[in-house]
């Protein structure tokens, strides 16, 4: 039977020594909380609250406002919003206290403060609420709505145009946002208790004493061991799939970004046994290549046969600033697998301008398994790769962003799961000494882990399936249905391929997970699949902890997508309007006054769904500017140019 319950990863890593969360009639003290919210935040909203609830008005009724609600007091209230949510959300007809909590909880952990109580205000006030004296509470919250897309802007040229070119215009200051230290990024590593994690990568839990070291090594060393499994497939969206992912970490100077570099050390055993092999073919070559040359008369030159052949450089760690005919000729020779692994990520950069693409095409073909062909007449050079399974680890500053992705329109961006690191201004004791150094410890790693490759180099030609239970199937859906929705409100079209893509990460995370669970718990009598064996099953505990992780990397993603231009509020007045294709669609359809009901009735007869249509009237008027309110549900076109 199907399970139809929806996981919330936030509930279960604080179901542990975790105190218990406010209710309504409870609401924790806004002051209680940090830097979340202030007093006189709290009261601001809490009077608005009081005043749209008196009024009998219900603001959240539409789900994008709903949504638009919770997000705003997520990010200026933290917790104490909760209750304020609750008692909007008890207006409308629809209201389910379960849900509402965990709308809520959606809100508070992937929220990228790009919905602040700004909203809030103005939705208030569009509902015809009087706000000023709440304002005065503050005394100079005039400056409230400022760099806010509820702001009043000065009027400018509308001219209207299709977005054609969807370049991100990325600049140093625009990424330092989305990577302040000032930022609250998400963390997994806390909430996931210490003995739920396999041996393999307690292991790494253990070699770092901070969360976000955790983490970024944690994800690090899932990373460098996806990209060197043998026989390992799962099956996604009816395609076969293989585990290697794509992980940036992205910070400032001095943020610790080259610890990354220990996770390699894990294939350094590997990459001794490749080359061992390597150097000895390459000495029986030499030593054929004598003997052939040796024969050097006309009748030995008839008899010698064809030129011995010298045997392609391997290694499992492809060099990230190689030219690309050097980099497919080396995946090619490693069977198509390898882990393309930098600390700088301007050597990539450096790449995709010289390649003219090739690079690039490379990197997007290779996330999906696609067949990767490469012919060059000049030099009569033919090298096909079937199913490339190449795992990609970098390390960036911000400045270094625009470099790898200068537009978002060939889908490179959206192939990577970042991780934002924040530097932290305290000085590090650089004379502690531990028992081992890190450098041992992870090379004690890669010989445990050589094991693990041995075993499933040995199973030949049979493979190994990953199996996603079907009751996870069921979570895993309505997760990542919900994230979809909220993301797309929250951030624009340009989300949703990046959040399609986390959903297949998020198999490959469970499928490493899973395996080095089975390799962690094998004791010395058992083999670590048994003959008959064919799949290997997701257990809950690894099922959560990916969850915890993709909820995680979701946040910071977000927090890159916007730094990196995608649809930022704070620019969208900057620039000649832009809208898309459905946008345009229905605003040359509509007449130059229309009322909501108008425009939706409009919007069905061209096949557009009305919730969809309120948002783009919404539009109109707040984001483009292109109309001007008349009176509540009645809009007028302004200054078209036709």
């Amino acid at each position: 039977m199907k399970s139809n319950s929806y996981f919330n990863p936030l509930e279960w890593a604080k179901k542990e020594n975790a105190p218990q969360k406010s209710t309504i009639t409870n609401p924790i003290p806004a002051a209680a909380h940090g830097d979340w919210a202030s007093t006189d935040d709290y009261a601001q909203a809490r009077e608005m609250v009081n005043r749209i609830t008196q009024a009998g008005i219900d603001l959240t009724d539409d789900y994008n406002d709903w949504f638009r609600i919770g997000s705003a007091f997520a990010s200026g209230l933290g917790e104490a919003g909760r209750e304020l949510f609750h008692e909007l959300s008890q207006m409308s007809s629809k209201y389910n206290p379960a849900e509402c909590d965990k709308k809520y909880d959606n809100c508070l952990h992937t929220g990228n403060g790009s919905i602040t109580l700004a909203t809030f205000y103005q939705m208030a006030k569009d509902a015809g609420i009087d706000i000023r004296t709440a304002r005065q509470l503050q005394g100079n919250v005039a400056e409230i709505a400022k760099s806010h897309i509820y702001q009043e802007r000065p009027k400018k040229d509308n001219s209207l145009n299709i977005n054609t070119d969807d370049k991100m215009n990325v600049t140093k200051d625009d990424c330092d946002i989305a990577t302040s230290a000032t930022n609250h990024y998400s963390t997994f590593s806390d909430k996931i208790n210490p003995d739920d994690w396999c041996g393999f990568l307690r292991s790494v839990q253990d070699s770092m004493d901070d969360v976000q070291s955790k983490d970024k090594m944690t994800l690090a060393a899932i990373g460098v061991v996806s990209g060197a499994i043998p026989n390992y497939y799962s099956i996604y969206d009816d395609r076969v799939i293989y585990p290697p992912l794509y992980f940036l970490f992205c910070g400032k100077a001095a943020s610790r970004k080259g610890e990354v570099g220990l996770a390699m050390k894990i294939l350094k055993a590997l990459k001794r046994e490749i080359q061992k092999a390597y150097h000895a073919e390459k000495e029986a070559f030499e030593n054929e290549h004598a003997l052939w040359e040796a024969k050097s008369s006309k009748k030995e030159r008839a008899e010698r046969g064809p030129e011995p052949k010298a045997p392609s450089y391997r290694s499992p760690i492809m060099g990230a600033n190689s030219s690309f005919p050097a980099f497919i000729a080396d995946l090619k020779a490693n069977n198509g697998w390898g882990v393309m692994f930098d600390t700088e990520a301007d050597n990539v950069s450096q790449m995709l301008k010289t390649d003219y693409g090739d690079y690039s095409t490379l990197l997007r073909q290779a996330t999906h398994h696609e067949p990767i062909i490469y012919n060059r007449v000049k030099d009569n050079t033919h090298i096909e790769i079937e199913e490339p399974r190449l795992a990609v680890c970098l390390t960036c500053t911000p400045d270094q962003l625009p470099g790898l992705f200068p537009t978002i329109l060939n889908g490179l961006g959206s192939r990577f799961l970042f991780y934002n690191l924040t530097r932290e201004l305290k000085w590090r004791n650089p004379f502690l000494r531990k028992e081992k150094t890190n450098e041992q410890l992870y090379e004690e790693l890669g010989e445990r882990y050589l094991q693990l490759h041995h075993m499933m180099a040995e199973l030949g030609e049979r493979r190994i399936q990953f199996v996603f239970p079907e009751p996870f199937q069921d979570r895993f859906n309505n997760y990542f249905d919900e994230l979809l929705q909220d993301q797309f409100y929250m951030l624009g079209d340009g989300i949703v391929s990046f959040i399609y893509r986390m959903g297949v990460y998020f198999i490959r995370i469970a499928m490493v997970l899973t395996l080095l669970r089975r390799f962690s718990n094998l004791t010395p009598d058992k083999p670590l699949f048994e003959q008959h064996e064919q799949a290997i099953t997701c257990s809950e505990t690894d099922f959560r902890i990916a969850m915890t992780i993709m909820d995680t990397l979701v946040n910071h993603t977000a927090h890159i997508y916007t730094g990196l231009g995608g649809e930022k509020e704070q620019d969208i007045f900057d620039h000649p309007v832009q809208l898309n294709p459905s946008e345009l669609r229905l605003f040359k359809e509509l007449p130059d006054e229309y009322t909501t009901k108008e425009a939706k009735k409009k919007a069905t007869e061209l096949g557009i769904n009305p919730s969809t249509a309120k948002r783009y009237i919404s539009d109109y008027w707040k984001k483009y500017q292109i109309t001007e309110f008349v009176t509540h549900g009645h809009y007028r076109k302004i200054n078209m140019k036709k």
